[in-house]
């Protein structure tokens, strides 16, 4: 084989190689643009859901002395004192 030639297979291998590793690197950046969209998805149907349940225990807790009394009656003394 001629230098040339050489020269040229060298050259044709390594602007192959360019090529592959452009590709993969496209490949990731759309790949962690749709990971991101997922994610982005996850954390606001998780945010919806932390604020339903946040607004569930608020009911549920602070509905537990629904059963008092509205008026404020004096307690009597127990007869022990």
């Amino acid at each position: 084989m001629k230098i040339r030639s050489k020269i040229f297979a060298i050259v044709g291998v390594l602007g192959v190689a360019t090529v592959v590793v452009c590709g993969m690197g496209v490949y990731a950046i759309s790949a962690n643009r749709a990971m991101a969209e997922l994610v982005k998805a996850r954390s606001e149907d998780n945010f919806a859901w932390e604020s339903i349940q946040g607004a569930i225990n608020g009911v549920a807790l602070n509905s537990r002395s629904s059963g008092w009394p509205l008026t404020a009656r004096p307690r009597k003394s127990s007869p022990t004192r």
